[in-house]
């Protein structure tokens, strides 16, 4: 049937799985075809507000609809919403697993990858980075045995936190402004010298400062991490804070990554236009859904920078975010969490997840319909908190 297929029913599941709970989407069609999503707020506040949310705008834009009609669903989700025309995280990841299962279906109902709905394929492999292998890693010496080990196992890159703790139940917790102070700078220095020493020269490091950092810290900090050959130095300052960035030199000691928190276009122009930042990172469970992140990645194609698109949630939001970087021309990276799933109490929801096919830290663009994954419902079936239907009036 293709695009004139409508959707008829939509089951939303909150994925409990430890450090991260994902809240996704899958989509059915009257032809039996199946789109998924993920919303990307997985961690820190707000998870558990996600399932009705994104049940309420199922159920009052998506339900009834045909598939063609999927660029019409957004602007009904952006115009129609009230709240949406300046969506925080929230709203921006409810309308972005939206908006990422229409596409996931639309494609599977053509019999074509994602990619090709996005532009076409102009990667057949891709450069990812590995985070998460710091979990369940209690001491400074485990982490970097644990860091030893990604690196024995193939990969060439990966993203360290030094200055965050991590909780009983494997959250990272970053340092509030009112817990600043220089044995902490030292520390976080510290850290990454001695991962620079243990995985040596030839390994990629990214890092990932929180948008802690205040300013009369960060030139040492970005200095010392220039020095340790770290590739880029991710939300150095409050996210909010457009104005720390503009104060940055020009070049910055060490390239300046953001884009994580960060929802709509217009919020990525205003960014990219401070001259500051070398690699942006949208997410397309967060940012607004297909569209926005392939509009962001031209317009900082435009500023000469590279895209390395952020991705921290399930394997559903991986899948679509291998599918966005496929399209997309500037491509630095793409981060990926290879070991969930060796987190006590983990619990895969996809038959077949993308992140065992990496190697030698390139990971290939699946060709199969869609997103190329499928929800495991032997699992799922016990995280599946709303189930909704058409309404034939």
């Amino acid at each position: 049937m293709g695009l004139s297929e409508r959707i008829t029913s939509a089951e939303v599941y909150r994925i409990l799985n430890p450090s991260l709970r994902p809240t996704v989407v899958r989509l059915r069609t009257d032809a039996g075809t199946v789109g998924l999503g993920d919303t990307g707020v997985s961690y820190g506040a707000g998870t558990e507000a996600m399932p009705p949310l994104l049940a309420e705008l199922l159920r009052t834009a998506v339900l009834g609809r045909p598939l063609s009609a999927r660029h019409e669903i957004l602007l009904e989700l952006t115009y129609g919403t009230f709240w949406a025309k300046r969506a925080g995280s929230l709203f921006a990841g409810a309308v972005s697993a939206i908006d990422q299962a229409l596409h996931d279906a639309a494609a599977r109902a053509l019999g074509v990858p994602l990619h090709e709905l996005l532009g076409g394929r102009v990667h057949t492999r891709l450069p990812v980075y590995a985070n998460g292998w710091y979990f369940g890693q209690h001491s400074e010496e485990d982490r970097l045995t644990a860091a030893r080990r990604v690196v024995a196992d193939g990969h060439r890159a990966l993203k360290t936190y030094p200055l965050v703790r991590q909780d009983e139940e494997q959250r990272l917790r970053h340092p509030s402004p009112a817990r600043w102070d220089s044995a902490l700078l030292r520390s976080a220095i510290d850290h990454v010298r001695r991962l620079r020493e243990r995985v040596g020269d030839d390994v990629r490091l990214m890092v990932d400062l929180g948008g802690c950092v205040p300013r009369d810290h960060a030139p040492e900090l970005l200095g010392a991490l220039r020095d340790l050959g770290v590739e880029f130095a991710e939300e150095p300052f409050d996210p909010a804070d457009e104005s720390s960035l503009h104060w940055l030199p020009t070049p910055a000691p060490v390239p300046v990554a953001t884009g994580e928190r960060l929802t709509g276009l217009a919020a990525f122009d205003r960014v990219l236009r401070t001259g500051a930042v070398s690699i942006i990172q949208p997410d397309v469970c967060l940012a607004g859904g297909h569209g926005v992140f392939q509009s962001v990645a031209a317009l900082a194609r435009g500023h000469s920078i590279r895209v390395s698109p952020h991705n921290c949630s399930s394997g559903i939001g991986t899948a679509h975010t291998v599918q966005a970087a496929a399209a997309v021309p500037n491509l630095h990276s793409v981060e990926t969490f290879p070991y969930l799933s060796a987190v006590p109490g983990y619990r895969e929801i996809l038959t077949d997840p993308l992140e065992p096919r990496i190697e030698a830290g390139l990971l290939t663009v699946p060709d199969r319909p869609g997103i190329g994954v499928d929800l495991d419902d032997t699992v799922a079936s016990a995280f599946l908190v709303k189930r909704l239907k058409e309404r034939h009036i």
